[in-house]
């Protein structure tokens, strides 16, 4: 992921959104770049919560995290949360990226 996060010009100061559970390293890559990770907790099914995703992103953010399966969870985001989180980004001018571990 640090290739992919750079490769998308992140710079110091910018936000990652990370939606959990997430596998430990999702947090701390983008700080290796002196950007944030903006953790956003996930719904009692361990899937995100696309308000709660919107409601994290700011002026600094520039990446949305995709992780399904999910790592460590193994949850598949469902179409419709999957459409949102899209519909976010599009919104928002925001990169996707997706890590699709399994």
């Amino acid at each position: 992921m640090i290739a992919a996060v750079g490769a998308l010009g992140i710079e110091p100061g910018d936000e990652v959104i990370v939606p959990l559970p997430a596998w430990p390293t999702f947090l701390d890559q983008p700080r290796w770049l002196g950007a944030r990770a903006v953790t956003v907790p996930a719904e009692a099914d361990l899937l995100p919560d696309p308000d709660r995703v919107a409601a994290a992103c700011t002026e600094h953010t520039k990446i949305i995290l995709v992780n399904s399966p999910g790592n460590p969870s193994g949850r598949v985001w469902p179409q419709d949360r999957m459409a949102a989180i899209v519909e976010i980004a599009m919104q928002r001018d925001l990169w996707l990226l997706s890590d699709e571990v399994y």
